[in-house]
C-alpha cells in the first residue's frame, strides 16, 4: 500500500474541520486524521519543514502527537491472519455492515483469534474471525470501517499488525511494519455501546 493512500483513508471530509481536511507532515511523520481516528507514518526518508501536502498553511494542523496513547499499554495482541482473501471477506462483511444497518462490530480478541460480530436490522447477526497471537479477552466496539482501513497495510502485502489495548473504552492503536521498512499506524477511538 502506498503511503498517501493509506494516510487518505483517515482525512476528514468534513468542510467543518477545515484544518483535518488535508495530509499533514511533519519532520518525519505524515498524518491524516478526521477526529474519530488518526493514520499517521514515521520515519519518511526525506525531513521538510511541518506543512500541509500541497504546500499550503492556512490553518494550524492539531498536535496529534498529544493523543497518543502516553506509557505502557495494558494488553497487546499480534493478527498474523491477513492475507489478500481476508480481505476480500472482510470487504464482504462491510458491505452487510452497511445494509443491516448495524451500529458498530463487537470485536473480541480472545486467546488465539479474533472474532468481529455484527447485530443489525431485523436480527440480522455475523461473525467473522482472524487468526491472532497474544494476551486476550479484550472486547471493544469499532466502527468496521476504520478497522478494516487501519488493517489495509497488513492485507495488501499479507504481514502481522500488532495492537494495543490501553483499557476500556479508550483508543486503541495498530501498527504494521512491511517488508521495506515502512511503519504504517492507526488509533481508534471505540464506539459506545
Amino acid at each position: 500500500m502506498e503511503s498517501l493512500e493509506y494516510i487518505n483513508l483517515a482525512v476528514s471530509k468534513d468542510a467543518k474541520k477545515p484544518t483535518l481536511c488535508k495530509p499533514y507532515r511533519d519532520v518525519t511523520s505524515l498524518y491524516g486524521c478526521d477526529g474519530d481516528r488518526l493514520h499517521w507514518i514515521d520515519g519518511l526518508p526525506i525531513q521538510t519543514p511541518a506543512s500541509y501536502l500541497d504546500g499550503s498553511n492556512y490553518h494550524t494542523y492539531p498536535d496529534v502527537r498529544h493523543i497518543l496513547p502516553q506509557g505502557g499499554f495494558d494488553s497487546c495482541a499480534t493478527i498474523v491472519g491477513l492475507s489478500k482473501q481476508k480481505g476480500r471477506e472482510l470487504e464482504a462483511f462491510a458491505k452487510l455492515y452497511k445494509v443491516f444497518a448495524c451500529q458498530s462490530a463487537e470485536c473480541v480478541f480472545g486467546e488465539n483469534q479474533l472474532t468481529i460480530s455484527l447485530k443489525g436490522d431485523d436480527g440480522f447477526a455475523a461473525s467473522l474471525t482472524i487468526a491472532i497471537e497474544g494476551v486476550g479477552p479484550f472486547t471493544l466496539n469499532l466502527n468496521l470501517h476504520y478497522l478494516i482501513d487501519a488493517l489495509r497495510a497488513g492485507l495488501t502485502e499479507p504481514c502481522p499488525v500488532t495492537v494495543e489495548f490501553y483499557g476500556e473504552n479508550k483508543p486503541i492503536t495498530l501498527t504494521t511494519m512491511t517488508r521495506c521498512n515502512t511503519i504504517f499506524h492507526a488509533l481508534i477511538s471505540p464506539m459506545r455501546a
